[in-house]
């Protein structure tokens, strides 16, 4: 199979998202969620991706995924679950099943009074036991509906409620994922609506292009390269991957028309990356006619170490300015051969646009 052939293996189609609901796509999963949820915390340890969501005022979701090397038994999986989930079992005010989701997925609700419904700490770890590798025929209502039949609390108001699921693979190469939401006391949004909502638009993949979508940030990488750093910062967002020794970044920067206010899109982004310290060796200057070149500094000994380490002493950098979004996209690769460019997204590789040799 040709490698334009492999990059369309096994790509679901996104699933369309009402006004009220945004798609969050990280690490080969993604899934709808309501608009008002967004990333807070990210990590990846010993193949196990954990991402958190908050609105404005609480930590909304925690979830977790892997891909075992096998498909792990049903019956031990659900055994660890309930002796996990028992504790909470013993304190919730009631313990209802969520129907009308995919065979893959088991989901309770867990109504909470008040002390047993604090949330965890912004900015903390998920408070959980990570995993460790070993569709309704009706329409649901849209996960931004009110509540039809809160659960009442004894001194009045609506009970917190704490949903906990998880997903089962159903054969080789799929994801076991865990999740949690939590509902506080007089949220309008109906757990089982949400939980519905996230089982249905769940997608995976794991060979070709994956989609990654975050806050303002969308776009669609091999899964050959694996995340290795990242740094979210408000304006700028930058996810560092590797490939066989290859290192790809990709900055996505927000409020483009303050940065383009006296400056082109290429002068701003060599101005950046001579200011920043994760490739040395590389002087970045813009061309021209559009575009990004680049001269080596010869005497630049760690440059140099982890070129030599990586046996990788090539650059390549695009730039664009999006006005839609109004952003800036800046991708640098620092490889070995001009057919490791092959493995960037078509319109990021050489002769589709801004090009540094």
């Amino acid at each position: 199979m040709n490698r334009e052939a492999q990059d369309h293996v096994a790509a679901p189609p996104l699933p369309p998202a009402a006004v009220d609901e945004h798609f969050f796509a990280w690490n080969g999963v993604g899934f709808l969620l309501p608009v008002s949820w967004e990333l807070s915390f990210c990590d990846l340890q010993r193949g196990v991706t954990s991402v958190a969501h908050e609105d404005d005022c609480d930590r909304r979701l925690e979830a977790e995924w892997l891909v075992p090397d096998s498909v792990p038994a049903q019956d031990k999986v659900q055994q660890r679950f309930q002796q996990q989930a028992r504790a909470i079992a013993e304190k919730a005010t009631a313990v209802l099943p969520i129907a009308g989701i995919d065979d893959a997925w088991t989901a309770h609700e867990y109504h909470l009074g008040d002390a047993a419904a604090q949330q965890p700490p912004r900015g903390a770890a998920a408070a959980q036991q990570p995993l460790r590798g070993g569709a309704a025929a009706q329409q649901p209502p849209r996960a931004g509906a009110a509540a039809a039949d809160p659960q009442p609390l004894r001194g009045g108001g609506v009970a917190a409620v704490l949903v906990i699921a998880y997903r089962l693979p159903q054969g080789p190469g799929e994801p076991m994922a865990l999740f949690r939401l939590h509902f506080p006391a007089g949220s309008r949004e109906v757990p089982a609506v949400v939980m519905r909502l996230l089982c249905r638009s769940f997608r995976w993949w794991s060979a070709g292009e994956a989609p990654w979508q975050f806050y303002d940030v969308a776009f669609a990488l091999r899964r050959d390269f694996r995340l290795a750093a990242t740094a979210l910062q408000a304006g700028r967002k930058l996810l560092q991957f590797e490939w066989r020794l290859r290192r790809l970044y990709v900055w996505h920067f927000s409020l483009a028309e303050l940065m383009l206010a006296k400056q082109s899109v290429e002068a701003f982004c060599a101005d950046f990356l001579r200011q920043s310290k994760l490739l040395p060796v590389p002087r970045w200057t813009p061309m021209p006619d559009g575009g990004l070149t680049y001269r080596r500094r010869r005497l630049h000994f760690f440059g140099q170490f982890e070129e030599i380490g990586r046996c990788c002493f090539k650059y390549y950098a695009w730039c664009h300015h999006d006005p839609a979004r109004n952003q800036i996209a800046l991708w640098v690769m620092h490889y070995r051969c001009a057919a490791d460019l092959q493995q960037l997204p078509a319109a990021i590789r050489p002769g589709s646009g801004h090009f540094a040799p």
